[in-house]
């Protein structure tokens, strides 16, 4: 049994190479939520010399029988020294509730981290490691076997030609995918109710009905349950799922996203958000490209409104210097100052 993490760079040089990726500029970016998506592959985090040793041994390995596990037993630097070849999934779900659970820790780490530190590393290193390795493997039909492993007390296996045959059987109905509840700081109650949600929850801000990084799949065959995360669907069948104009055009991801806000009878309102243009996000960020939105009214609360853009005449900067102000001394924004709205109507 030979762990993937053994041939890790040590965790003062995974430090330091992350430093780029995962920058601590408490001025720009009070709460630590942006970086640098992480391109350089399993590679960039390997030791040489150790990596080197391992491919040694593995085509050394005469009769022995060798299980490398861990994240990139698989990767492109070990691939053609593996005879079976397994990727063990969870959901994105399951995968934060490991963290808020204190079951992971990232990549080479020596010691545990908050949960929030945790989840920034995540999405900028951990995951598009992993997301990207997964993709790959699934689009060139390169896996002998997937297990879906969300209950590791309950591991299910797929040969990897009945994965794909499944998925292709599900594409031809329409099919949605297992939404995932979020509580938020503005979050409100009447999806709680439409949908039956726990009372244990404090409120319900996000429904996540379609968005791909965060949804799931379940396919149920002769009463057996199988969960995978959503990109394993786009991955194994892209083209038959959105064409392939679509598939070249965005590299693999599947380019839109859909999700309820819920503020009804909160208490209080969604954040101020600006979106970045394309190549900013692009060149900062070493994201596809920018998100555009639009929103459209289901249902509105006395009062409602939805604030759009600057009122004229206001100075955007001085509304920046208010909101840096508002961080450091916790006293509110008069936001109505500044930004524009209208009254909230329904199908609008």
């Amino acid at each position: 049994m030979i762990s993937v993490a053994s041939i890790h760079k040590s965790a003062d040089e995974l430090r330091a190479l992350f430093a780029e990726y995962l920058p601590e500029d408490r001025e720009k970016d009070p709460v630590l939520l942006y970086g640098k998506l992480f391109k350089n592959g399993y590679k960039g985090i390997f030791d040489e010399k150790k990596l080197a040793a391992l491919q040694k041994a593995l085509k050394n390995k005469a009769d022995k029988c060798i299980v490398l596990y861990g994240n990139g037993a698989i990767s492109e630097e070990l691939f053609d020294l593996v005879d079976v070849k397994i990727y063990v999934d969870v959901t994105p779900k399951k995968a934060v509730l490991n963290i808020k659970n204190g079951h992971y820790r990232n990549f080479g780490n020596d010691c545990d981290l908050s949960f929030k530190v945790t989840m920034r590393r995540c999405y900028y290193v951990d995951f598009e490691l992993g997301f990207s390795l997964r993709c790959k493997l699934l689009a060139n039909n390169q896996l002998d076997y997937y297990i879906a492993a969300d209950d590791p007390t309950n591991l299910k296996l797929l040969p990897n030609d009945v994965l794909h045959a499944l998925i292709s059987r599900a594409l031809d109905y329409p099919i949605r995918q297992c939404p995932v509840y979020l509580e938020g700081v503005w979050g409100g109650y009447r999806t709680m109710q439409q949908r039956n949600l726990p009372r244990t929850m404090k409120n319900c801000a996000w429904v996540f009905d379609m968005i791909p990084m965060e949804v799931s799949t379940v396919l149920i065959i002769d009463g057996l349950e199988f969960e995978f995360p959503y990109y394993v669907l786009v991955a194994a069948e892209g083209e038959k799922l959105m064409g392939r104009r679509c598939l070249d055009a965005f590299h693999g991801f599947f380019p839109i996203r859909f999700n309820y806000d819920d503020t009804y009878h909160s208490s209080g309102n969604m954040s101020i958000q600006l979106h970045p243009g394309h190549d900013y996000v692009v060149n900062n960020h070493n994201e596809l490209g920018r998100q555009d939105e639009s929103y459209y009214i289901v249902e509105a609360a006395q009062r409602a409104r939805t604030y759009l853009g600057f009122n004229r005449g206001q100075d955007p900067d001085e509304f920046i210097r208010e909101v840096k102000r508002s961080e450091k001394d916790h006293q509110p924004v008069d936001y109505q100052k500044y930004i524009y709205s209208i009254e909230s109507k329904p199908g609008v």
